[in-house]
């Protein structure tokens, strides 16, 4: 059997302050763009944080949402056309 090794202090990564995430509990009342921990199926809510409708996760963090993204995709091939 082989053993495995812990990363000695120097090879460690280190987290910035920055680096920081904050987590939410299916039932918080919040109101943003989230990502579910277990399977990232993303929600907007303005109201209490479900369950994860997708594999019942109850661990939320917040998630960079853009309202533009989509209609900015592909916006560079229509405009070549």
């Amino acid at each position: 059997m082989q053993e495995l090794q812990r990363p000695s202090a120097s090879t460690q990564a280190q987290a910035d302050q920055d680096e920081f995430v904050e987590f939410f509990r299916a039932g918080d009342r919040t109101a943003g763009a989230f990502e579910c921990v277990g399977c990232g199926y993303g929600a907007v809510v303005r109201a209490e944080l479900p369950t994860c409708p997708v594999c019942r996760g109850s661990l939320w963090e917040r998630s960079v949402w853009t309202p533009f993204a989509r209609a900015l995709n592909g916006l560079g091939e229509r405009l070549r056309q």
